[in-house]
């Protein structure tokens, strides 16, 4: 059963581990495929201007195709006509260059890979035509945007083509792909917006393609380029590489956690390992006397190792049956290293058993004191002080993880985030703003209504903005937001004053700064700024200390821009008084947007859910090895439950002994635990350095962490104790309990 568990357990890790080292290798031209990044001893970027890239792709023969892509235009409400019948949906959009099917692995199920050359054509995901439209051909339908479509002249979009969606480890999403228009924003090279991926001839090198744009680059036209260096990283390679601030589009991750994540896989498997050795190694005493009878049969020592190797090894495989058939969906690759595994988890299992049991001489077989002699009991107290340390490590580590997280969707960030609902709204609600609003707070139980450019705490990044202070250049994130936004959002202003409703008249752009801006650019109250794109602005607040991205990350310098004119502000945030029904809320809201538009699929999040999407593959992790924790636990018990049947089945004699002589229960159950205790202890005194440094290198993840705490140690301790002395005691009680006479004419 142990080796059953940990080969689940590792067909799991190893599932995750392998999808990340994958990224986009299904792409037939991975090895050729690159994408286009500049770098400066300070910072790397990969979002260029549409001059920048133009000018890369032109200066190298060995850059057969390219492809621009504006990944930062998000969702994009669309309606059509299905069956006679408006249909309304949201759906990723990214604008691109026609090339790009020529470049990635588009598998078409209806349509043609060239139809992007005309600009009205678009291609949609083989999900979203299912969704939409069921089983009819897709191919001609018209699709309308309800707002404008960032970097696209129009609004109204052909199918062109349906393809089949990317697997979820590939930076390209499954979005409507449809052409840049050929003018949109050419003449600036200040204009940070598109990704660039080339793929190049093979054999040709790519240093030479990047010095040769070093060669012909005229930096006088964009002096932002000066001091920086044009680098290609390779498609399969991103998914590892660090993200910045420019990047929060880039899926993610970093190998380390990978690597940690396997070594908790093969940690489970080696304490499987070790408790099946332990098993072999007390099934020995039992088996000496038939192994002994074949010897003086004839049977050749190297022939009884090879039996008793070929049984360990047929026992491993069949206990990796389930995790096989519970994983039937992996790649043939990975369930063929899973069997390799459990081929060489058998093998070395079965070695030492096997040459042990071979050679041990006939007198001791039949004085059948093998199992009781000093070597085979200093073997199983190594072999169960090893699965004592790792199973230590793995609680310990599984108790931080779950503070972490615990810390992180509990921590304050400085807003309110209880009893908000988050609600993305289409063009039409946007441009009926107020009717809106007015509607929504016709049910007593809405306090009030702010709107924002993107959901606060639902990000890692949000918009970058820079502006010039007493002239000095100082840089930020910042949303655009409602007047009311921060007394809706409860985030405290502690210095100058709330924005007013009014101040959507005021000819300069009004801002309200965080704690971090004020203390890293030396911001006051009054001062005035003008802002990257030549707009007048004037600081009215500075907000306590507030933090809207995750944990990971420090706090960085953020602003609140209150009357942007033409500022798009989707995201409505909807405060629910205390004590009102939220069920009944939530349904007023979502009549609220039929009323409206009632083809538009509204989606209503509250904070406990984003704050849970943001967190996602850190709570994934945390179950992982929460997972891993238990099983080695499990396994652990299992094998000392076994050790434990095995020697009140060889002691009996010796207890009834014990207790013709005065030992009582007690005095036996106490004998028995000791043993285990001993080595638990011991056990558990060396894990601890061993957890606090694997622990440590988890938490590094973090820029705000829990400390380690010296109860996750205490309650590891006596949780593993508490179960160690139950199993013990359960085992060894029938024993104790039993009459010496019949004890002592056992055979």
């Amino acid at each position: 059963m142990g080796l059953a568990i940990a080969y689940i357990v590792f067909a799991t890790i190893y599932a995750q581990v392998d999808f990340a080292n994958k990224f986009d290798r299904f792409h037939p031209q991975v090895d050729h495929i690159y994408r286009v990044d500049c770098k400066t001893p300070a910072s790397v970027w990969s979002v260029h201007s549409r001059l920048l890239i133009d000018a890369f792709v032109s200066t190298s023969p060995y850059i057969q195709k390219s492809t621009l892509i504006n990944p930062f235009i998000g969702e994009c409400y669309f309606t059509t006509d299905v069956n006679g019948n408006q249909t309304g949906f949201k759906e990723t959009v990214q604008t691109c260059s026609p090339d790009i099917t020529g470049i990635f692995d588009f598998v078409f199920r209806e349509g043609t890979p060239d139809c992007l050359k005309q600009p009205e054509m678009c291609l949609i995901p083989e999900s979203l035509a299912r969704r939409i439209f069921g089983s009819i051909s897709v191919v001609g339908k018209q699709l309308t945007a309800e707002g404008n479509i960032w970097t696209k002249d129009r609004k109204s979009l052909t199918v062109g083509g349906v393809y089949k969606d990317f697997p979820e480890n590939s930076q390209l999403a499954n979005a409507v792909y449809t052409t840049v228009s050929p003018s949109y924003q050419y003449e600036s090279w200040d204009d940070y917006t598109y990704v660039c991926y080339i793929l190049v001839t093979p054999g040709a090198d790519k240093k030479e393609i990047c010095s040769a744009f070093a060669r012909c680059f005229n930096v006088e036209d964009a002096p932002d380029y000066k001091e920086a260096e044009v680098k290609l990283t390779n498609l399969a390679d991103i998914y590892y590489e660090p993200v910045t601030s420019q990047m929060k589009f880039i899926k993610s991750g970093k190998k380390e956690n990978m690597n940690r994540m396997l070594m908790v896989a093969f940690l489970v498997a080696l304490i499987a390992m070790i408790n099946y050795i332990n098993y072999s190694v007390a099934l020995i005493p039992y088996r000496i006397k038939s192994i002994n009878i074949r010897k003086i049969a004839g049977a050749s020592v190297a022939r009884l190792r090879c039996a008793q190797l070929f049984e360990s090894v047929v026992i491993s495989l069949v206990a990796c049956l389930p995790a096989v058939l519970l994983n039937l969906s992996l790649d043939i690759p990975v369930l063929l290293r899973l069997v390799s595994l459990s081929l060489a988890v058998g093998f070395i299992a079965g070695i030492y058993p096997a040459v042990s049991a071979t050679s041990i001489s006939m007198q001791m077989a039949l004085k059948g004191s093998y199992g009781l002699s000093p070597k085979g009991l200093a073997l199983r107290k190594m072999l169960i002080g090893i699965q004592y340390i790792i199973s230590f490590t793995l609680v310990i580590l599984a108790f931080v993880i779950y503070q972490q997280n615990r810390y992180m969707e509990s921590r304050s960030f400085g807003y309110g985030k209880n009893r908000i609902a988050v609600v993305v709204l289409n063009g039409k609600t946007v441009g009926k703003i107020d009717l809106f609003t007015n509607e929504l707070k016709k049910y007593s139980g809405i306090e009030d209504v702010a709107f924002s450019s993107a959901k606060v705490g639902a990000e890692e990044l949000y918009r970058g903005g820079g502006a010039e202070k007493n002239n000095e250049m100082m840089y930020f994130h910042y949303l655009n937001v409602s007047p009311n936004f921060l007394s809706v959002m409860d985030i405290p202003v502690m210095e100058g004053r709330y924005p007013r409703q009014e101040d959507r008249q005021s000819k300069e752009l009004l801002f309200v700064f965080n704690r971090k801006a004020k203390e890293e650019y030396g911001l006051e109250v009054g001062d005035r700024l003008i802002t990257y794109w030549k707009d007048k602005g004037m600081v009215i607040g500075i907000t306590d200390e507030l933090k809207i991205n995750s944990l990971r990350t420090g706090a960085y310098p953020l602003a609140f821009v209150i009357n942007e004119k033409n500022a798009g502000m989707p995201v409505a945030c909807i405060k629910i008084r205390q004590g009102a029904d939220m069920e009944k809320a939530t349904e007023h809201i979502r009549q609220t947007f039929k009323e409206i538009d009632p083809a538009y699929p509204v989606e209503i999040e509250y904070y406990e859910t984003i704050i849970r999407q943001l967190y996602r593959d850190e709570i994934r992790t945390g179950r992982i090895v929460s997972a891993s924790c238990l099983a080695s636990v499990l396994i652990s018990l299992s094998g000392i439950l076994g050790l434990v049947l095995f020697e009140t089945q060889y002691r009996r004699r010796e207890i009834a002994i014990r207790k013709v002589l005065g030992a009582t229960v007690k005095d036996v159950l106490y004998r028995f635990n000791r043993t285990y205790l001993m080595v638990l202890i011991v056990s558990f005194v060396i894990s601890v350095p061993v957890s606090i440094y694997f622990a440590g290198e988890w938490l590094k993840n973090f820029a705000y962490k829990v400390p380690l705490d010296w109860m996750v140690y205490v309650v590891s301790f006596f949780s593993i104790l508490l179960l160690t002395v139950f199993v013990v005691t359960l085992q060894t009680w029938r024993t104790a309990n039993e009459n010496p006479v019949k004890s002592l004419s056992f055979n």
